[in-house]
């Protein structure tokens, strides 16, 4: 667990620092590996010395399981629980991407503008729907075979990886939020283009720590259904 979670905290801090401060792509992706690397040579070799000292100088280091740690048997109730709330969060996610192509989000000097870039529509919007269905596909199987898998947990990442391409793909490019919207709401109001940046990092990051959240997820659920039963 520790040589998963310190180094990508390790990664995606440097990778938000370099980013705020304006760093080359390539040398935020050269940074953030590098840290990732010696914060994992850390984790390796401090973990394995403290648990030589240990078992060394003769201490319970807790290492042994038993019958209690065994995985409880799912509950199909709560299965259903599960499919029905990733289908509702999916179907008010799509409402609002309809709501604000259609009717905007706010109202500005007789206008009404949409948060998202008008220029998404129709064909980058066509592929988020096409992700929102592949999500509630996946949601319906998972439902369906009773538990996760490993291929269904693939499928989930390479939905959440194409979820993460789409967003900051368009932030990249200055094609996800309406320059109408953040000119009227934030550049009228005060906030500059160094607090522009930084809420752009900020978005990105949270997509991508979502996404990830959602894919790891997925892997260990499928590892708990695969693991023997009482």
């Amino acid at each position: 667990m520790l040589l998963i979670i310190v180094p990508l905290c390790a990664l995606g801090g440097v990778a938000v620092a370099q980013a705020l401060i304006g760093s080359p792509v390539e040398t935020i992706i050269a940074e953030s590996l590098a840290i990732a690397l010696s914060a994992a040579v850390h984790v390796f070799f401090w973990v394995t010395l403290v648990f030589v000292i240990l078992e060394r100088s003769g201490t319970p280091t807790g290492a042994g399981w038993d019958v209690d740690q065994l995985p409880q048997a799912q509950d199909p109730d709560a299965r259903l629980s599960d499919v029905v709330a990733s289908l509702a969060l999916l179907a008010v996610t799509a409402a609002a991407v309809l709501w604000d192509g259609t009717r905007g989000v706010v109202h500005v000097r007789g206008e009404t503008l949409s948060f998202l870039h008008p220029q998404l529509w129709p064909w980058w919007m066509a592929a988020l729907f096409v992700l929102f269905a592949l999500e509630a596909v996946i949601a319906v199987a998972v439902w369906i075979r009773r538990g996760w898998t490993a291929p269904l947990a693939a499928v989930n990442t390479l939905a959440a990886l194409l979820v993460v391409s789409w967003t900051l793909t368009l932030l990249g490019r200055g094609l996800l939020v309406n320059p109408a919207f953040t000119e009227a709401v934030l550049l009228d109001n005060g906030v500059g283009a160094d607090v522009m940046r930084i809420l752009g990092v900020l978005l990105g990051v949270g997509v991508t720590a979502i996404a990830g959240w959602d894919a790891a997820s997925g892997w260990v659920k499928a590892r708990r259904s695969t693991g023997p039963a009482r």
